[in-house]
């Protein structure tokens, strides 16, 4: 993407053409967006849209590329026109997403307390946790539940000390 290309006209004349990003957006099927950056690859030959949180679970979704071919002529950039339209290539691609993870992957977790690793708590103490992911997460933390912390031994079986799990409150 934006890197330049010779190519001969009809005529047999060298020019110098480029292919831009004109759009690259992710909606729902009410036409909603979904809110997201644009990470493109080392070369600048892969665009990843990269949504700022966790895509709605088992929803029709539909992503949309719009790219353009522009021309150098005396120093500048201009649109190419074909048949008196813009050179505009299009492709769009509806899919409907997965389940809603049943975890936030470590490599995620911006920050957390307890903290990973963490060996003593005292669950009388800890009355709240907190789990900061790199994405918005309100998708997976529905308001109307009530959320529950357990300590868990490096097995994965409760600890004997901490018969019962604290509530916790999701912010």
């Amino acid at each position: 993407m934006g890197k330049t290309f010779e190519a001969s006209d009809e005529r047999g004349v060298n020019k110098i053409y480029r292919i831009s990003l004109k759009s690259f957006d992710l909606k729902d099927k009410e036409g909603k967006s979904i809110a997201a950056q644009l990470v493109w690859g080392d070369d600048k030959t892969k665009l990843s849209l990269q949504a700022k949180e966790v895509l709605p679970p088992n929803t029709e979704l539909t992503a949309s590329v719009r790219v353009g071919f522009e021309e150098f002529i005396n120093g500048s950039w201009h649109q190419v026109v074909t048949s008196g339209k813009p050179a505009i290539e299009e492709k769009t691609h509806t899919f409907t997403t997965g389940g809603a993870p049943s975890e936030i992957p470590l490599a995620n977790v911006v920050y957390a307390y307890p903290v990973v690793g963490q060996s003593s708590s005292s669950p009388r103490k800890v009355t709240r946790a907190m789990c900061s992911s790199r994405w918005d997460k309100s998708t997976l933390f529905e308001k109307g539940f009530d959320y529950k912390m357990s300590f868990l031994d490096e097995e994965g079986g409760q600890c004997p000390r901490t018969s019962t799990t604290t509530r916790v409150r999701i912010d």
